[in-house]
């Protein structure tokens, strides 16, 4: 076996999790509960209640990149679906231990057969670039006209979806990865460490998004995300007493500041879907987290501009004019992380945007009779 197809294989392991027997048996408890006596449609409906296809991938990114639908399709013809449709109909009507052991075996059968049929098909040479090489890109037969000649071998079609594969999902619309294999080792150590799963972190646990302190305005925000999860890292390297866990920490933050970052960007408008790269984040450590005061000052006014954002959504709704207010935010967000891609590229402050930030929230305030505090920009004046 080629090493991309490999690691391909490697990856998808990972995030294609297996079902657990305790799931199997709750299933077949509902089944025999169900009043549908068509055996004919019970293997599908057991499968469908088991979560088999895009519910077995714990990475919400990738996700999005697989045809689900015809995975599934190419699942039900196979000889070990008909083997697995057999053993339920006869379980359902005579429970035996044993064969839910065998359906255990045979659903992993599927994981793994779908795990190899989602490799043979995104290594299509002939079918060019598709979501899970580059987010945003179209198949040959989808588009020819938009290939000039650009010609990829299997091999590297492989190695290109084994970058998002391996990624660290941040919520449902971003993923990090960086080449720097010690750099993300270090980063799924910690993130499993801190906040439960190493392959995505789940932004709709508030407890999980309040840690990183990431608002609801900065979801689907890439560069506004990245900066919270680097200000994230550099106070638990300051705040944690356990001495391994600072020293990785230390080590994560050294290779964060020289790594070249990729960054998947997947959020719900598929006409927004692209891959950005940072080559490297040096500025912004040297500007903002080597110094203890500035990183506090960025932070407090990243803050403000959330909590503000909060607050006039807060009032508008109590006007009756919340839709108009949230459509006035997402300009003011659209600001916001023009801002923060310039703080992460160049270290710099966009002075445009932060200026069209000002403006647009001292309007949102006039109007909504809002008190509004400008206080956290006085250090950037």
């Amino acid at each position: 076996m080629r090493s991309s197809e490999e690691k391909l294989k490697q990856n998808l392991n990972m995030i294609l999790r297996p079902i657990y027997i305790e799931e199997v048996l709750n299933v077949l408890d509902s089944l025999r509960e169900s009043t549908k006596k068509d055996k004919s449609k019970l293997a599908d409906e057991f499968l469908r209640k088991i979560g088999f296809g895009s519910r077995l991938c714990i990475h919400p990114i990738v996700r999005k990149c697989i045809d689900w639908g015809n995975l599934i399709r190419i699942c039900k013809r196979t000889s070990v679906y008909k083997e697995l449709s057999e053993v339920i109909n006869k379980v359902i009507s005579t429970p035996d231990p044993t064969i839910i052991y065998r359906i255990s075996d045979l659903l992993e059968k599927l994981r793994i057969f779908t795990i190899g049929q989602i490799i043979q098909r995104y290594s299509e040479a002939s079918e060019g670039l598709r979501h899970i090489h580059v987010p945003g890109s179209v198949a040959r037969s989808e588009a020819r006209n938009l290939y000039f000649g650009e010609r990829y071998n299997s091999d590297g079609l492989l190695e290109m979806a084994s970058r998002l594969c391996s990624s660290i999902a941040i919520g449902n619309a971003v993923a990090i990865y960086s080449e720097d294999e010690e750099l993300m080792q270090g980063l799924r150590r910690i993130i499993a460490s801190y906040l439960g799963n190493e392959v995505s972190i789940d932004l709709t646990n508030r407890k999980v998004s309040r840690t990183l302190n990431i608002s609801r305005f900065e979801m689907e925000r890439p560069f506004a995300i990245l900066i919270r999860l680097l200000l994230w890292i550099k106070k638990m390297s300051v705040t944690e007493q356990d001495k391994d866990r600072k020293m990785l920490l230390f080590s994560i933050i050294t290779h964060l500041r020289y790594a070249p970052i990729t960054i998947f960007f997947m959020p719900s408008e598929r006409a927004r879907w692209r891959m950005i790269t940072i080559p490297r984040l040096d500025p912004f450590f040297s500007v903002w987290l080597d110094d203890d005061e500035h990183c506090k000052n960025l932070e407090n006014l990243l803050n403000s501009i959330v909590q503000q954002a909060g607050r006039l959504i807060r009032e508008a709704n109590r006007r009756g004019e919340r839709l108009k207010a949230e459509n006035a935010i997402k300009l003011v967000m659209y600001h916001y992380e023009l801002l923060c891609e310039r703080l992460l590229e160049f270290g710099s402050i966009d002075s445009y945007s932060a200026r069209r930030i000002v403006d647009q929230l001292m309007e949102l305030a006039i109007h909504y009779n809002t008190e509004v505090s400008f206080s956290p920009w006085r250090w950037i004046i």
